[in-house]
């Protein structure tokens, strides 16, 4: 689990560095910050730039940040902004992107707005694209529209709906709200203050394009000096993460970071003996304003086995949100040997507790070998299985333990 803000690089390596694909970047973990949250903050897209992050719902993300250098080029900041493809007009093809913010703490009750600059090239009225407002109070888990068509919170708000003159095609966006319209770097504005009390706000520009009509695909639109603009609030933070799980004999302690200024009604800690179906060993509630002083635990009269846990943490919606998984260190007096690794053609599974079952799985995830085994401590597989790296899901009455074995001809 990432849970620093940044971006990451992954790397796939398959067959024993045998072959390798490396994705840039291809994960972006957006900040949490305080209000109020100026253009100077990141807002104008030329300081903080990893403060905003952009992905595609459907088809390919057309957000870029830069220079813009087609028909929409008014910026109010220096030279950079966020826009639908900064050098050519938008392709005539179905697709949803998203420009998504950092999450703001909106803890102290008060007047908040959000302010930004917009410019559009829109060709027709009712389509092919248009773009709206959301924002989501559980980390993203679920998204709300901001405002309707002349919203009386809001300054040069969305001009269609689904009762205007002009309506915007239902295939861009279902509800039918959204600026589609043509501006020149115009100041767009909406009060917040209804968002106050909230501890993690985030907010995200949807860019909705349909594809089959006659024309009007141009330049999209552009996004400048966003803003937060109200009451004073430190950074929140959301971050949760079970970062030690120490065993001693038949106890194991479990220490993870305190959650402070959470957006949280209620935290699981929770326990599982195959890493897959967990139970609830403990509930922590806020003491105040969401912080949750608990922060260790110690889990009592267990077997030297392999134990996994993790915390559920639950916001008002009921939605919930899952911790990386901690691993009982007791798993390092290896329950379970296979021998001999890499092997030719049979295998041995040596165990301190009585095995049930045996499987075996390629790496595309296909089972090629399932047995019972009658409680034995000891099973040894003939085997004509190619050259490769298997997966083998080594059973017994309270536990599951998952190995790899390599296979040379």
């Amino acid at each position: 689990m990432y849970l620093s803000p940044g971006q990451y690089s992954v790397k796939l390596v398959v067959n024993t560095n045998a072959d390798s694909i490396t994705k840039t970047n291809i994960i972006h973990i957006l900040p949490q910050r305080g209000t109020p949250y100026l253009a100077a903050n990141g807002g104008n897209f030329e300081t903080n730039v990893l403060d905003f992050g952009s992905t595609a719902i459907t088809g390919t993300n057309l957000w870029e940040r830069g220079a813009p250098s087609n028909a929409l080029t008014t910026l109010n900041s220096t030279s950079n902004g966020w826009k639908t493809d900064l050098d050519a007009d938008v392709p005539a093809a179905t697709n949803i992107s998203t420009l998504m913010t950092p999450s703001y703490n909106f803890t102290t009750i008060g007047t908040y707005t959000l302010s930004f600059r917009k410019s559009m090239e829109s060709g027709f009225c009712n389509a092919p694209y248009a773009m709206q407002v959301q924002y989501s109070l559980d980390s993203g888990i679920t998204w709300t529209r901001l405002g309707i068509n002349s919203d009386p919170l809001g300054t040069n708000w969305y001009e269609r709906g689904p009762a205007t003159a002009c309506i915007i095609s239902s295939g861009i966006f279902a509800d039918q709200y959204g600026f589609n319209n043509n501006y020149t770097n115009q100041l767009t504005q909406f009060d917040i203050s209804s968002l106050s009390g909230y501890k993690a706000v985030t907010f995200r520009f949807v860019f909705s394009v349909e594809s089959g009509w006659g024309g009007g695909y141009l330049d999209g639109v552009m996004i400048d000096d966003f803003q937060i603009l109200g009451d004073t609030n430190m950074p929140l933070n959301n971050t949760f993460d079970l970062f030690s799980v120490n065993c001693n004999q038949t106890d194991n302690k479990l220490s993870w970071n305190q959650i402070i200024q959470s957006n949280f009604t209620e935290i699981h800690l929770e326990k599982s003996i195959d890493g897959e179906n967990f139970v609830t060993l403990q509930k922590f509630k806020p003491v105040n304003d969401g912080n949750f002083t608990d922060n260790n635990y110690l889990d009592i009269n267990n077997p030297n086995i392999r134990e996994y846990y993790r915390l559920t943490a639950y916001y008002p919606n009921g939605k919930s949100q899952t911790s990386a998984i901690g691993i009982s260190e007791c798993d390092k007096k290896e329950q379970i040997k296979i021998f001999p690794n890499p092997n030719f053609n049979n295998i041995t599974i040596n165990s301190k507790l009585p095995i049930t079952s045996i499987e075996i799985f390629n790496i595309a995830g296909t089972r090629l070998y399932s047995t019972a085994v009658n409680n034995a401590l000891e099973h040894s597989i003939i085997h004509t299985l190619d050259a490769g790296i298997y997966t083998i899901k080594v059973r017994n009455s309270s536990q599951t333990n998952i190995l790899k074995f390599t296979v040379e001809k």
